[in-house]
């Protein structure tokens, strides 16, 4: 439809190529290329100025990529001199508490072996009614059982660091390295005992009570 004279547009040949089209197209045609130009021309101003810019990892240390900085960190001899010191102390800190209680459980298993033990020659003798010895050497440092029959033979030694300090009821006549108890099937159990001590000082007794017959355990 023409803007200027809407009544002769059927007849005027230049409207009817424009209802056809004709120069619209040619002008829409002439404005495609005119915005592919400005975009062409745009877009080598934008990569100028990036030929020409400094990168910002350049201009900012702080960017640098993580990798870089990654293989530049390392373990200095100081660090490795102060994780060393701090592992010392604390090893120096915590082996008196170790060895301490390294020293209680052996006192704890010895005085559990030795009222096993004990115990072990009391059934004997009433169970198979034999006369049984029980032998206390603080020379040897070990307890040994005895029967009448020949073939029966026990020794316990204390383990490494437990030593038999005292042999009860103790005999202030003189110093003895070994005492000997005799215990008869059905008879009275006598009244002994033997007290143990470890490195750190601590003592227990295992004594063996003559009514029950029961070796029990008392800490010194």
């Amino acid at each position: 439809m023409c803007r200027r004279n809407p009544t002769k547009c059927t007849n005027n040949p230049i409207c009817a190529n424009c209802a056809n089209g004709t120069n619209c197209a040619n002008r829409t045609n002439g404005a495609n290329r005119t915005n592919r130009a400005s975009f062409a021309n745009s877009a080598n101003c934008a990569n100028s100025a990036k030929v020409g810019q400094t990168p910002r990892s350049a201009r900012d240390p702080q960017v640098a990529p993580f990798s870089h900085r990654s293989n530049q960190h390392g373990l200095t001899l100081v660090e490795m001199v102060v994780v060393v010191s701090i592992i010392g102390l604390v090893a120096a800190i915590s082996f008196p508490s170790i060895s301490s209680s390294l020293e209680s459980l052996r006192l704890r298993g010895a005085t559990d072996s030795i009222v096993s033990f004990l115990n072990g020659g009391m059934n004997r003798a009433e169970r198979r009614q034999q006369i049984v010895e029980v032998i206390i050497s603080k020379s040897e440092n070990a307890i040994l059982l005895r029967s009448t029959d020949p073939g029966f033979q026990r020794r316990l030694d204390m383990p490494e660091g437990i030593t038999i300090a005292k042999i009860h009821p103790e005999m202030l006549s003189h110093e003895e390295t070994a005492r000997s108890y005799i215990l008869y099937p059905g008879g009275t159990i006598p009244r002994f005992g033997v007290e143990i001590a470890n490195r750190k000082g601590t003592h227990r007794i295992v004594r063996v009570d003559p009514i029950t017959g029961v070796p029990e355990v008392q800490l010194q």
